[in-house]
């Protein structure tokens, strides 16, 4: 009577995986690079509404401060305070404004640097995805 021999065969297929999870890191990737295109996109809009803003009150200063100095001796004090007061609140709405935008400044230098960031990444991830 003949020998009956049976061999076992287990295949896994890792590759698929792989492919699988570069492949959602990759759409992760484009996701967070549009939201922050976006993002960028809103914050150079601020930035240059603030920059009017502030150019205004630029304006609204200089003329404040020379209303003030234009006050003759015939100006009652009250007058003077009075001018002096629109003067200084010019000056801080001013102040107000540039910290705006220095923090805006800020943010927009780093969702630069965010974006620059998640591109390289996806870069490399596309390159390694690429080269497999």
């Amino acid at each position: 009577m003949g020998i009956d021999a049976s061999i076992a065969m287990s295949v896994q297929d890792n590759l698929s995986a792989a492919i699988v999870s570069m492949k959602n890191n990759m759409t992760a990737f484009r996701t967070d690079v549009k939201e922050l295109e976006k993002e960028l996109y809103f914050l150079n809009n601020s930035k240059t509404n603030i920059r009017v803003d502030m150019n205004a009150a630029m304006i609204q200063v200089k003329n404040a401060k020379k209303a003030f100095q234009e006050l003759g001796d015939a100006a009652t004090e009250a007058e003077r305070q009075a001018a002096e007061a629109d003067w200084k609140k010019a000056e801080e709405n001013l102040e107000n404004i540039r910290q705006q935008y220095d923090l805006v400044s800020r943010q927009v230098r780093q969702t630069t640097r965010d974006m620059e960031s998640a591109s390289g990444a996806l870069s490399r991830a596309e390159n390694r995805a690429g080269g497999s």
